[in-house]
């Protein structure tokens, strides 16, 4: 197995750092200056499918007071055991 690209280290660390909020991948990518593409390309492939982290389907009120559904980032509880730096973390 590969080591985690930069991209996806930093991607993690991101998630790690803002564990106790509720992130998007465009809260992400704008964060790391990445697409959001690139972001949900990186967190399906090397964590979700790993189990490191999850997608939680929620809803949030907009400012002009309607709803729309978002997907929030959270680690797992293996992701909070992971070591994004282990050579073998991918």
């Amino acid at each position: 197995m590969a080591a985690l690209k930069e991209n996806s280290k930093n991607i993690f660390y991101y998630v790690q750092e803002h564990e106790n909020e509720k992130i998007t991948a465009q809260d992400i990518a704008d964060a790391l200056d990445l697409g959001v593409r690139q972001v949900n390309g990186s967190v399906t492939s090397a964590f979700c499918k790993k189990e490191l982290m999850k997608r939680v389907e929620a809803e949030r009120e907009l400012p002009d007071g309607t709803h729309e559904k978002v997907k929030y980032i959270v680690l797992t509880e293996k992701g909070r055991a992971f070591d994004p730096e282990a050579p073998e973390a991918e």
